[in-house]
């Protein structure tokens, strides 16, 4: 089964109001810092848009897949999931949405933030069943080195 997670564009209402704000004042004054403003609104919208989280069970990864014009794939297995945390912010507990922050033993992605979604617990749920199912099947013991 694969899941496909999107951020919510409710991430960018800052600056959606600051561009609509700068709209409005551009057409009054004409100055170009407001024009600025939507054409940042714009590119904000663009980098959402193509951000894009995909949790696969059967290829016991989780994908990050991030960029507009240069692209960016980062795969986690589902067996280096350490931790999980779900933080529901003020702001995003108003429109439903969560962050889900995962702690990871991969060496080049040690955490990974899935930003402003909607079902934050159970994708953390699925995660958290996903890890310990892969170490299972893998024979995985997870083991932590600390500095004394």
């Amino acid at each position: 089964m694969k899941m496909r997670v999107k951020p919510s564009q409710w991430a960018n209402i800052l600056w959606f109001i600051l561009a609509i704000i700068g709209a409005g004042q551009f057409s009054y004054t004409g100055q170009y810092f407001y024009l600025l403003l939507v054409i940042w609104w714009l590119w904000k919208f663009a980098v959402i848009e193509c951000w894009v989280f995909i949790f696969d069970e059967n290829s016991e990864t989780i994908v990050e897949r991030k960029g507009v014009f240069y692209v960016r794939k980062v795969e986690i297995q589902y067996f280096r999931i350490k931790s999980i945390r779900v933080m529901k912010p003020l702001w995003q507990r108003i429109f439903g949405l969560s962050t889900v922050q995962i702690i990871t033993s991969e060496p080049f992605k040690p955490f990974l933030t899935v930003y402003a979604i909607s079902n934050g617990e159970e994708i953390a749920r699925h995660c958290k069943e996903m890890a310990v199912y892969w170490r299972q099947q893998k024979g995985v013991k997870e083991t932590d080195f600390h500095h004394f």
